[in-house]
Parts: structure tokens; C-alpha cells; sequence
């Protein structure tokens, strides 16, 4: 005949309050990785937003260099005018008179 007896052991004190212990630490971590991911979202939205600006502050440079650009060679039109020889060349005014 086989006997067979259960019994319970309660484990020391210290080891419950290592385990509440870990929980709390394991609690912190999660909501400091909350909190990192809340900041992190922010500053995405905040890089976005400078991102944008940036874009735009680019998109006016280039612009403004397409208005220098063409300006430049309307002068440059210009001064080849001026240098031609139009000594030559009447106006219909004094064609007339």
C-alpha cells in the first residue's frame, strides 16, 4: 500500500516581498516607456512641423532664385541692346518728318 501525502509549503516572507518588489519595478519601467513613447510622438509632430517650415522656407528660396535668374538675363538682354550701333536705325517718328 502506497501512501501519498500533500503538504504546503509557504515560501519565506522575503521571497513574496521580492516578487511585489519586481512588479514595481516591472510597473515603472512599463510607464516610463509610456511616457518615452508620449514624448516621442511629440517630438515627431514638433520635427514635422519644422520639416514643413523648412519645406516651404526652401520652396521660396528656390522661387525667389527663378525670379533673380530671369531678371539677371533680362539684363543681360538689356545690356546687349545698349551696345549695339544704332546710329543707323531711325525711329518711325523721324521716318515721317
Amino acid at each position: 500500500m502506497v501512501t501519498c501525502s500533500l503538504s504546503y509549503h509557504r515560501p519565506p516572507d522575503n521571497v513574496a516581498e521580492r516578487a511585489l518588489a519586481m512588479g514595481r519595478k516591472h510597473k515603472e519601467t512599463l510607464e516610463g516607456l509610456d511616457k518615452s513613447i508620449e514624448c516621442g510622438i511629440k517630438n515627431d509632430d514638433e520635427l514635422e512641423e519644422e520639416i514643413e517650415g523648412s519645406l516651404e522656407y526652401t520652396e521660396s528660396i528656390v522661387l525667389c532664385k527663378s525670379r533673380v535668374n530671369r531678371y539677371l538675363g533680362n539684363l543681360n538682354k538689356l545690356q546687349e541692346l545698349s551696345s549695339l550701333n544704332l546710329s543707323n536705325v531711325t525711329t518711325e517718328s523721324e521716318k515721317e518728318s
